[in-house]
């Protein structure tokens, strides 16, 4: 006997309502058209209540709300953190590479041998990059001094790859600076101002009854985060030395 009930088309799970129980996905799929597609881009990018643009709002509204309904569970409303950053790692690179728009050091001089206007060139050339390879050391440090907040170690991952994202477009809105006055001295207000939305994001997530000992803690969670991988590399170089 032919089943004349309805089948989800993404798990061919029987579908009893507007969406498959079973993956999510809508039971009003039909062909592709070009209606579909736009309302496919202005759903995921440009919805008010879920999806790109509400998360990137969100994140510097309520970065807390943020980040603790996605590890709890409630994530239906925001993109997933490992797509944040690289997303917004994707459009930084084109912003950097293809319109040419970075920070000219021309004024640091070389200090011990070591040109850091080329150093520092070089890191905010590769700043995605940069990122993914310090949010291990960023979120080892969150783990051990909120290790009494009960979160685990992915989930503090978690927590540096939505801060990650919001640097990356932080750096995205301040570069136009650089590019109408290339003010060297722009550096230290740009590391200020992602060092503050570090510490701020910490604050209010891991915010407990005392407002100066909770800032106290993220500013220093941050600062330790910063010399955790310079620390290991030393450890790594004096034993190298040894062998």
């Amino acid at each position: 006997m032919k089943d004349h009930r309805q089948h989800c088309l993404n798990c061919n799970h029987i579908v009893e309502g507007k969406y498959c129980s079973n993956c999510g996905q809508s039971n009003k799929t039909g062909k592709i058209t070009w209606m579909h597609l736009i309302k496919d881009i202005q759903f995921n990018f440009l919805h008010l209540n879920k999806g790109v643009f509400y998360t990137v709002v969100m994140l510097f509204a309520k970065p807390n709300k943020v980040i603790s309904d996605y590890i709890i569970g409630k994530r239906v409303n925001y993109i997933n953190p490992l797509q944040y950053l690289l997303l917004t790692a994707s459009f930084y690179m084109l912003l950097v590479h293809y319109f040419n728009v970075l920070p000219v050091f021309s004024n640091t001089e070389p200090e011990a041998g070591i040109d850091f206007g080329k150093v520092y060139a070089w890191y905010y050339d590769h700043y995605s990059f940069s990122l993914l390879f310090t949010i291990p050391f960023f979120s080892i440090t969150s783990y051990l001094i909120y290790k009494n907040k009960g979160y685990s170690f992915l989930e503090h991952i978690v927590i540096y790859l939505y801060i990650g994202g919001s640097k990356v477009i932080l750096l995205m809105i301040m570069y136009p600076l650089f590019v109408k006055w290339n003010l060297d001295s722009l550096l230290n207000s740009m590391q200020l101002v992602l060092f503050i939305y570090n510490v701020w994001v910490l604050f209010l997530l891991f915010r407990s009854r005392s407002i100066w000992l909770d800032l106290l803690r993220a500013v220093a969670c941050v600062l330790s985060s910063f010399l955790t991988p310079i620390l290991i590399m030393i450890a790594i170089i004096a034993l190298l030395g040894h062998l």
